[in-house]
């Protein structure tokens, strides 16, 4: 999992069913979740970004998108992106379509935030309401007008450096992502970039999965979740 290695890789190196094998990749991703719980530290980076809506190796319980449609939509996913510019990361899974007030809510960790942190990102009308209400510092510029940033110093030039590193590294690897499973692969990346700089990655890694005592339980309720998100976004 460190080298991004495939299913069908692993499962040949080791003599395994690709089953098991993909079993067991949900049950150690799913032990990340919860554990990127640092506070933020300065300048906070954050954004909604789009990744298309899968349903990658579904067989059955197929939800019927229609035709394929331009601009925001609901076959497209918004995760609310937020990372300072210390490593800390969080990538939240919040609904199909645009993002608004209520997804945010629903999926950001205001309790890694502090009075110290500067919030930059786009004139988004919901992360203004949003970081308002808590009271933040918030610089906010007009991306769609051109503009990227404030002073050189307010933008979030890192955090799009860090989509474009994972949209490479899920063509690259994966070609796509069942929308099911996004939350785990988001934070598989953000885990590959936690111990990327370290000694014996595997055995932090593992020390990072022990620490979690629920991952199975939440293994087995990833349907429950996607039928949730599905349902907050309108589909039936």
């Amino acid at each position: 999992m460190l080298d991004s290695r495939s299913i069908r890789s692993i499962s040949k190196e080791l003599g395994l069913s690709t089953k098991t094998v993909f079993d067991w990749r949900h049950k150690v991703l799913g032990s990340f979740q919860n554990i990127f719980t640092k506070e933020y530290r300065g300048i906070v980076e954050t954004d909604s970004v789009f990744f298309r809506f899968s349903q990658k190796g579904r067989k059955k319980d197929f939800v019927n998108m229609g035709r394929k449609k331009r601009g925001i939509n609901n076959q497209q996913v918004s995760v609310l992106f937020t990372m300072d510019r210390y490593r800390t990361y969080d990538f939240r899974v919040m609904k199909l379509g645009k993002m608004d007030v209520e997804g945010i809510d629903r999926v950001i960790d205001k309790s890694r935030f502090n009075k110290e942190n500067v919030v930059c990102s786009d004139s988004e009308w919901s992360l203004i309401n949003v970081f308002k209400e808590m009271g933040l510092d918030h610089k906010t510029f007009k991306s769609g007008l051109g503009v990227y940033g404030l002073d050189g110093v307010y933008h979030v030039n890192n955090l799009n450096n860090v989509v474009s590193r994972i949209r490479g590294w899920v063509l690259g690897n994966f070609r796509s992502i069942s929308t099911k499973y996004l939350g785990n692969y988001l934070n598989w990346f953000a885990m590959m970039e936690i111990l990327k700089d370290r000694d014996r990655k595997g055995d932090k890694m593992w020390d990072y999965i022990l620490m979690d005592s629920n991952s199975f339980g939440r293994n087995r309720k990833v349907e429950e979740s996607y039928r949730e998100l599905l349902m907050l976004s309108g589909i039936k």
